[in-house]
């Protein structure tokens, strides 16, 4: 595999892996509204705290593939996307 190769795989992997997450992240974000879920909600903490890790490790880890860049978030999101990161673990 050449380098080129190589950076392509790595790209593959990081958009199929995102796709994923991403729809974890909307899964969880309809069960708790389609249940209208609120703070007192048994697994409201855990089901939020699933969504914030898998958008978060898309964006922070980078370890062999890299991490996704910043700027593909659309700006009317950015802010909660800057908030997401500040609170997610490491």
């Amino acid at each position: 595999m050449t380098k080129d190769e190589f950076e392509d795989a790595k790209t593959l992997w990081k958009m199929i892996y995102a796709y994923h997450c991403f729809r974890n992240v909307e899964n969880a974000c309809s069960f708790i509204l389609n249940e209208k879920m609120d703070e007192t909600t048994r697994f409201i903490t855990p089901l939020s705290l699933q969504s914030t890790f898998y958008t978060a490790s898309l964006f922070k880890h980078s370890n062999v593939v890299g991490k996704l860049a910043d700027d593909i978030v659309p700006p009317n999101t950015r802010q909660l996307h800057e908030l997401l990161l500040k609170k997610a673990p490491r």
